[in-house]
């Protein structure tokens, strides 16, 4: 007879939670063999009473009972996922305090079979469960380190052998021993465990992807700490020692294969006969695998094998019959995708890269050029944003992408397209467009092309996040040793391509011989090694542009600057901005401009790039709310610029005095002697100040028209 199993009743659901283990803290210890072996009997126990309990289930399967099952059945529904919650604690924390194999082996696939089976706001709270209370006790490091910190060091003679200098030192040894083992979470012996469990590195990594989920909704500091010790065991168990190199064929398992077709990243497969085509002649696909998670490529490497280095994917994604592999003499990194979103942040594509070089040169020696062709995926991003807040800023400092050429033309090509009173509106309208119509014309694309190249330079050379390439991609290979060769204009024409870089690639080159130099540099230096051809798209980059503001404006300076320039200065110029001299907040004399802040921003920062140390980070802190290490993105603050007025008792012949930044190797007496006045008459207006300092400010007198 067949009989349908269902929830147990509300009486047996007491009976086993009567069971439970007791509740755990991060101050418990569950290392005694006293309370591993009372858990494990408790566990035998909850098993066996789950055993009777389906057999009484199937007992109560009959027609005089039978209608219990609808009454209860509204009850055990609401009752279920709680159950459900309970009974993964216990197997999680059986996992954590037993030790018996058979036992432990039965409870980490109660744990791990029941984890899938949760909700995902159960999984959050088990998580949440897993990070405080069987976090490390801190009690016990706090004294243990009490007892280390009222240890004496012995003097230098304070012994006299050796046997009494380790004598005098066993404390130490023994303190410094416990600690080791006290900062060590609970939460560490569930991850050994379950790393040599069958089916346990793949559950971590799903795990750890739950955790990373959950920390982009809410950064909560336990979970946090939980994510960074999971993260470090599997950089340590997925070290190179313990990965597999697969050259993946087209001969190889379907469910593989699939898998390639599942997880590609970077340019979709769009059939079988492209999957072909990328794994055939003139075609390498490199993956790495793990014996705990067997036929699925941790991360994989798509490669072509050309004769040169490709300017455009649709070289790579060809229709056409390759060269014959014997004529290449370079090996194209054109896809790299990962396929465990658990192990984000764990650089197994470093590795693999490295490692695909030495098989290469090894089995091809004709081949001595090694590169990517890479898309730049936050280009438009970072772009789009910082049109946006130039054209929404009325800021007196502001800055203008465009040359006035570039944008005299682009004004023109757009008329039949969009409208816009500036080149940056217009340039705005038309590459956040998803239509994408720019493409379309010659005329426009042209014109376009020369500020998109030299801002995607800008964009890949000198946008940084904490000293590192923001671009994700970039970041990625120039850690790796790579260094930028060459950016392509419409290199990949597909949607995505135009989204997310108006089309524009990058060729990263990996020279062998320089690889841990490069890599070595950037990450300590932050230094990106770029090829001439690159550096050449910077060399007319524009620095700073005048914009138009609400403020007052005095024209009495223009008459005093020779070749002025009312929209736009070069690149290690040197320009001078009329402002009014007012008295700020009661107390001193200057001027309150308006700045828009960019990525990353801080006071120092401000002061000293984008206002090139006219004030300095603490005059700006005073007149703003923000903390000067925690300023936000694109919001307009406050920056103060000193001013005199200058003084009667001095001289009475000036009136307007300019603020200027001293630089290295200039002094009071040179600036005199290039202004045209006496050393004196600039001490007198700037009196205690250092006149050979090379640094600081100066106020220069100066006439206008």
């Amino acid at each position: 007879m067949r009989t349908r199993m269902r929830p147990p009743s509300p009486a047996t659901t007491n009976r086993v939670n009567q069971m439970q283990f007791p509740p755990m803290d991060g101050n418990s210890n569950v290392s005694s063999s006293q309370d591993a072996s009372t858990s494990s009997h408790t566990y035998a126990i909850i098993n066996t009473l789950r055993g009777i309990e389906v057999k009484v289930m199937e007992l109560l399967q009959t027609p005089i009972l039978r209608h219990l099952d609808t009454y209860r059945s509204s009850e055990n529904e609401a009752l279920s996922p709680l159950i459900d919650f309970e009974r993964v604690h216990e197997s999680m924390h059986a996992a954590i305090s037993m030790n018996k194999t058979e036992i432990l082996d039965a409870a980490l696939d109660d744990f791990s079979e029941g984890y899938f089976g949760l909700s995902n706001e159960n999984r959050r709270a088990l998580l949440l469960r897993l990070s405080r209370e069987y976090d490390l006790n801190r009690k016990q490091v706090r004294e243990l380190m009490k007892q280390y910190l009222g240890l004496e060091l012995p003097g230098d003679n304070a012994v006299e052998n050796v046997h009494e200098w380790e004598g005098s030192f066993s404390a130490f040894y023994r303190i410094e021993r416990n600690l080791r083992l006290s900062l060590k979470p609970m939460y560490e012996v569930l991850f050994e465990r379950l790393n040599t469990h069958p089916g346990g590195l793949r559950f971590l990594s799903t795990m750890r992807a739950d955790i990373l989920s959950f920390l982009a909704e809410e950064n909560i500091a336990s979970l946090r700490a939980l994510d960074s010790y999971l993260k470090e065991k599997l950089i340590t168990w997925l070290s190179p020692a313990n990965l597999q190199l697969h050259n993946i064929t087209w001969d190889d398992p379907a469910s593989l294969l699939e898998k390639i077709v599942a997880y590609e990243a970077v340019h979709p497969i769009s059939n079988l006969l492209d999957l072909k085509r990328r794994l055939g002649v003139g075609r390498r696909c490199f993956g790495y695998l793990h014996p705990a998670i067997p036929g699925e490529p941790l991360i994989f490497i798509e490669v072509a094998l050309m004769k040169n280095v490709a300017q455009t994917i649709q070289e790579v994604l060809w229709d056409d019959p390759p060269i014959p592999e014997c004529e290449a003499t370079c090996a194209l990194f054109y896809s790299i995708s990962s396929t465990q979103p658990g192990l984000s942040g764990i650089n197994l594509g470093k590795f693999l890269i490295k490692r695909v070089i030495d098989v290469v040169r090894r089995d091809m020696p004709r081949i001595s050029t090694f590169a990517t062709l890479s898309p730049i995926p936050g280009y438009m991003q970072w772009l789009l944003s910082k049109l946006a807040s130039i054209e929404r800023s009325d800021s007196t400092f502001s800055e203008n992408l465009l040359k006035p050429e570039e944008e005299s033309a682009l004004l023109d090509a757009a008329e039949e397209f969009t409208s816009g009173k500036t080149g940056m509106e217009v340039m705005w309208n038309l590459l956040s467009s998803t239509s994408h119509q720019w493409t379309n014309s010659e005329k426009l694309s042209l014109v376009l092309r020369a500020p998109l190249m030299r801002l995607c330079a800008r964009y890949l050379l000198q946008e940084k996040k904490r000293g590192k390439a923001l671009d994700s991609v970039g970041n990625f290979h120039l850690q790796n040793g790579a260094m930028i060769g060459r950016i392509n204009w419409m290199a990949d024409r597909s949607q995505k391509g135009l989204n997310q870089s108006a089309g524009i690639m990058v060729n990263y080159i990996y020279k062998v011989e320089h690889i841990e130099e490069n890599a070595q540099s950037y990450f300590s230096k932050g230094q990106i090694q770029a090829s001439e051809e690159v550096k050449t798209y910077l060399e007319d980059q524009i620095s700073l542009t005048l914009a138009r503001s609400s403020t007052r404006k005095s024209r009495i300076f223009y008459g005093t600057i020779p070749g002025f320039e009312p929209d736009s200065i070069q690149t290690g110029t040197g320009s001078t901005r009329p402002f009014l001299c007012e008295c700020l907040n009661g107390d001193f004399l200057g001027h309150r401009f308006e700045y828009i802040t960019q990525r990353d921003d801080t006071y120092a920062k401000v002061a000293r790039f984008a206002f090139a140390n006219l004030t300095t980070d603490y005059w700006i802190q005073r007149v703003n709310v923000y903390d000067p290490t925690q300023v936000p993105d694109f919001v307009p603050i406050n920056v103060t610029v000193n001013c005199s007025c200058g003084d009667r008792h001095v001289s009475r012949d000036y009136g307007l005095f300019e603020t200027y930044p001293v630089r290295p190797g200039e002094s009071l007496e040179s600036l005199a002697v290039e202004r045209g006045v006496s050393a004196d008459l600039i001490k007198g207006f700037n009196p205690g100040s250092n006149s050979g300092a090379g640094s600081g400010l100066l106020f220069l007198p100066a006439k206008g028209n």
